[in-house]
């Protein structure tokens, strides 16, 4: 956690305690952008990992660790 929380203040990270897994459509684009040039198109598709059963309200969660 120490490790952790160094790269935090050094913001090379943006969060660093959340179980959430929730990642935002810019970090998605971006992963998906950088899979396509060193790998090729093909070898990542674009498709929903889940759908929800029906809108309820949700919680606003933390977004997953990301580097910066």
């Amino acid at each position: 956690m120490m490790m952790a929380q160094r790269l935090y203040e050094a913001g090379h990270i943006t969060y660093m305690r959340t179980d959430s897994t929730n990642l935002s459509q810019d970090a998605l684009n971006m992963v998906r952008g950088y899979i396509s040039d060193k790998f090729g198109k093909n070898i990542c598709r674009i498709a929903r990992t889940s759908t929800p059963a029906k809108k309820t309200r949700r919680k606003r969660t933390k977004r997953f660790v990301r580097l910066m």
